[in-house]
């Protein structure tokens, strides 16, 4: 028993921690960080004339690096992999684009497009395949049929593994134009969009109307006297395509040939009055013209003809509501709608014509 009546093994005042306690608001303190020891920097040890070091054991050899050839023949298979990998990409036929879907051609000619395409960006070569998928780029595609067609828009899309899906906009059909040497198709902007039929230049006939001869002792004369009879001009719409017969057909009586893709043919104001006119008259039962024909300048009028009426109108460009009142009034009545056998002119102001 120790003096405090407790047992020795009880007596825990001998384990007192004899450092002073910390207070209750020590919490928050900082512990002092243990400052560490500065490194000491050795020197190489001094070399004598024989290449050693002192020190160092002169009978040792150094003995050479090892190869890690695991190191080398892994480049080695990766190389060899992504090289494979890339030639079956770029050379299996698989990957070879052989199916071009086309959508939207209707005036344009299809097999055109479809060579341009094929010569310009899917034909292969021995060494290098233009037609594989990882290869063809639609942004060169899309670039090369805007700049070589007439259209509005086109898109291109690649279909995986080997397909080409190409959609095409034309702009839009306004009218079809006539000569004596050709049909075509124009579109807003008055540019040639296909053509229909064209003439082949041949000579033109003549007929002789008389001949004398006259004799003497001296010489001989033979007079002969030819001229070109004049043919008119009649428009045939059987020279256009199914498709494109309900559009107005505006002709000019005159010798040309036009080329594919020729601009500015006609204004597009010029080309919005023919549709207006075309239908004004059949919205108020006049009926559809067969075909207009224009005179020797846009402002001097137009002719529209009609295929089931004996006459034909003499129109302007201009002021098209009032010409479509007083032909309506004339229609009408008793007057020139019964009487005119050739024409009706209503070009002029309140006055109408016709014979």
């Amino acid at each position: 028993m120790t003096s405090g009546g407790k047992r020795p093994y009880l007596d825990f005042q001998k384990y007192k921690y004899d450092e002073e306690k910390r207070s209750l608001f020590s919490f928050g303190k900082k512990k002092e960080k243990i400052k560490s020891r500065q490194l000491k920097v050795y020197e190489m040890p001094p070399q004598d004339p024989i290449n050693y070091s002192v020190g160092s054991n002169p009978f040792r050899k150094e003995t050479g690096k090892k190869i890690n050839f695991r190191k080398y023949f892994s480049i080695f298979f990766i190389s060899a992999f992504f090289i494979s990998w890339f030639w079956l990409m770029f050379y299996l036929p698989y990957f070879d684009i052989d199916d071009v879907a086309y959508y939207g051609i209707k005036a344009l000619n299809a097999e055109e497009i479809k060579n341009f395409t094929f010569n310009n960006y899917l034909k292969s070569g021995k060494y290098w395949h233009k037609n594989n998928y990882f290869v063809v780029n639609t942004e060169d595609v899309v670039l090369g049929i805007k700049q070589n067609f007439d259209i509005s828009d086109v898109k291109v899309i690649k279909i995986f593994p080997n397909k080409l899906q190409i959609d095409i906009i034309e702009k839009n059909q306004t009218i079809t134009y006539c000569t004596r040497d050709g049909y075509y198709l124009l579109d807003s902007d008055g540019t040639v969009v296909k053509t229909f039929w064209e003439k082949q230049k041949e000579a033109t006939g003549s007929s002789t109307l008389f001949a004398t001869t006259t004799n003497t002792s001296f010489s001989t004369s033979t007079e002969v006297i030819t001229t070109t009879a004049p043919i008119i001009f009649v428009p045939n719409k059987n020279k256009i395509e199914n498709d494109y017969r309900k559009l107005p057909l505006f002709c000019l009586d005159k010798n040309e040939n036009l080329n594919k893709n020729q601009r500015n043919i006609f204004s597009a104001d010029f080309l919005k009055t023919i549709v207006s006119w075309q239908e004004s008259l059949l919205k108020e039962g006049i009926g559809a013209p067969e075909y207009f024909i224009g005179g020797q300048t846009q402002q001097s009028g137009l002719e529209a003809h009609f295929k089931d009426r004996r006459w034909y109108l003499k129109i302007s460009p201009d002021n098209i509501d009032q010409q479509i009142l007083k032909l309506k009034a004339i229609l009408t009545g008793n007057e020139g709608g019964a009487k005119a056998n050739e024409y009706i002119d209503v070009r002029f102001g309140d006055r109408v014509f016709w014979k």
